[in-house]
């Protein structure tokens, strides 16, 4: 479960989607449930989500006391939470590389000087045609 968990969450952080508000538009009582028809219809998803996995969705969070309905704000909060582990993985993923020198050669040779770069470039002005051109002369 924790794999289509992950997969939604990194679906809805990259689009900006809001799980609890999106859900409460068809929460009338505002109890924090909707029907699984409603689930089912507004739950959006990846392609690589497919109905199968809607279905575990609606078995691990079904109202045990009020059958045919969802609890959605279950989900969001396991959403959250999931969200905040995956953040927590990345910044420990960043924090392993603190020093670029390791990726870095360690003797750099110098480049050729900007004056060098500068005198095989020449701008040749034609009055004539009232343009200029670049031209590279070649030592």
């Amino acid at each position: 479960m924790e794999p289509l968990l992950r997969r939604l969450q990194r679906y809805y952080s990259w689009r900006g989607i809001n799980v609890r508000q999106l859900f409460r538009e068809f929460d009338v009582h505002s109890i924090g449930v909707i029907h699984e028809s409603q689930f089912y219809r507004a739950m959006p998803r990846p392609l690589s989500v497919v109905e199968e996995d809607i279905a575990l969705l609606v078995q691990k969070y079904r109202d045990p006391e009020r059958p045919g309905l969802v609890n959605y704000l279950n989900l969001s909060n396991d959403l959250d939470a999931l969200g905040e582990v995956m953040d927590a993985e990345k910044r420990t993923q960043f924090d392993m590389v603190r020093d670029m020198s390791d990726y870095l050669p360690h003797q750099m040779r110098p480049d050729q000087p900007l004056q060098d770069i500068m005198d095989r470039i020449r701008v040749c002005h034609n009055l004539e045609r009232r343009h200029f051109r670049i031209c590279l002369l070649r030592p």
